[in-house]
């Protein structure tokens, strides 16, 4: 299970987490289902929350990426393994995926949430192509897209598994 820290979606001004786990006796990916846990009083987590299932083409490339569109709810971004697209759900119930932008496939597994780096309203998105060892950065615009990437280093291998 991999969980990502996402900001505050209850707005009880806690952050959350957020993993994806199987279905207890299931085995295969096809059923990968989407759980939330709120952050609980004194640093503790609730228990799960379901959100759905069918999340396969997003393993290992979900990011809890803060306040994408702008209604105060931290929203989740990931890329599609199948057609190399990245996708917002907006908080809290994290619903119907929207396509922000293709040609994502560099970064599969290399993506994170990374605040508001650029001084917008909106929270920024951060990824590492494979075959560069390059980072980029996208502003979120604060209507639930992102501007066009900037580059920010190179020789992030030794780092990935920070991501």
């Amino acid at each position: 299970m991999r969980c990502e820290r996402l900001s505050d979606l209850a707005r009880r001004g806690r952050r959350h987490q957020q993993g994806r786990i199987r279905r207890p006796g299931r085995v295969t990916l096809a059923n990968d289902c989407l759980y939330r846990w709120y952050g609980g009083a004194g640093g503790t987590l609730d228990g799960p929350q379901f959100i759905s299932c069918n999340w396969e083409p997003y393993w290992g490339s979900l990011a809890g990426a803060g306040d994408l569109n702008g209604d105060g709810y931290g929203d989740l971004v990931g890329i599609n393994t199948n057609n190399k697209c990245l996708y917002r759900w907006n908080g809290p119930n994290l619903t119907s995926g929207v396509q922000v932008g293709c040609g994502w496939g560099p970064y599969e597994g290399r993506i994170t949430g990374m605040g508001n780096f650029s001084g917008s309203s909106a929270g920024d998105v951060f990824a590492v192509n494979w075959s560069t060892n390059c980072a980029w950065r996208w502003a979120g615009n604060g209507s639930g897209g992102l501007t066009t990437g900037q580059p920010v280093s190179c020789g992030w291998q030794a780092y990935l598994q920070l991501l």
